[in-house]
């Protein structure tokens, strides 16, 4: 079988892959990585995204972010322009899933908050809006630009609650479905 590298170049690009922190993201970073690709690893937790780009080294950036504030991502995304010379992918992987901690969240339907369902609109499906608008000129200026969205099964199916007893993941609430529905 041969490596993703024997398939494909990305020598010379520029990615930004939101959630970049997180065990989907790191993964595709390391994969533009191997690629050749240089990217900025867009993450909440400051922490986990420099530590990320230690692991990751010199041809990642830190670029920590609430998604959840519009001027801050749009701030963000202009520092990875500017940090990278450009930006050619852009990969959305960031999200509030069932392990994220908020009131009102990962709970039984009845006691799910509209505080928690705008906070997954905000971060899962309004900062997509927010990140394509904000690097469309770079995109577009390429010539090869890609956006990437990840979405979920549950953007097509109710979850199905009994998946997650005996498990350390809380169901992800109806926001998260609706969210990655909106995504689809």
């Amino acid at each position: 079988m041969r490596k993703i590298s024997e398939l494909m170049d990305l020598t010379g690009r520029r990615a930004l892959v939101t959630g970049g922190a997180g065990h989907i993201g790191r993964a595709m970073a390391e994969t533009l990585i191997e690629l050749g690709a240089k990217v900025g690893i867009l993450d909440r937790d400051v922490e986990s995204c420099r530590a990320s780009v230690e692991i990751l080294g010199p041809m990642s950036y830190p670029l920590p972010c609430d998604l959840s504030d519009e001027f801050a991502t749009r701030a963000t995304v202009n520092q990875a322009i500017n940090l990278m010379g450009g930006i050619e992918i852009l990969i959305h992987c960031a999200a509030l899933v069932g392990t994220t901690q908020m009131p009102g969240w990962a709970v039984p339907f009845k006691q799910q908050s509209v505080v928690a369902w705008d906070a997954a609109m905000r971060v899962n499906l309004t900062a997509a809006f927010v990140l394509t608008q904000e690097t469309q000129e770079a995109l577009s200026i390429s010539g090869h630009g890609s956006v990437i969205f990840f979405s979920s099964i549950y953007g097509n199916v109710g979850p199905d609650i009994a998946l997650y007893d005996e498990t350390s993941i809380a169901y992800p609430g109806a926001g998260y479905a609706a969210s990655k529905g909106g995504l689809i």
